[in-house]
């Protein structure tokens, strides 16, 4: 067991601790937390503690749509009259 204790209204990331919520079948502390979106979630504080626990999920959302729009937002061609085209179809020929 870790000597670092966790308190309601402590913070990890985007999650703010409420209160504990038992233990898991391995003897895990489980905390109840609130996340900036609104969501509870359940959580073991040693995950908190580690960072592997940062959000109810919607961090890693947010992640996966930033890095989408970055991935492929830069890939379009306006050049060709206006139409939204990818760089690579002008030099293949695709219409």
């Amino acid at each position: 067991m870790s000597n670092v204790t966790i308190e309601p209204g402590q913070r990890f990331e985007r999650l703010t601790v409420v209160k504990r919520h038992g233990s898991d079948d391995r003897g895990a502390s489980l905390w109840l937390c609130k996340c900036d979106c609104g969501k509870l979630v359940v959580a073991r504080g040693s995950n908190m503690m580690s960072g592997h626990v940062r959000s109810c999920g919607c961090l890693q959302a947010e992640h996966a749509r930033t890095a989408a729009r970055g991935k492929f937002g830069s890939q379009y061609d306006r050049r060709n009259g206006g139409k939204k085209q990818f760089s690579w179809q002008g030099t293949r020929g695709a219409k």
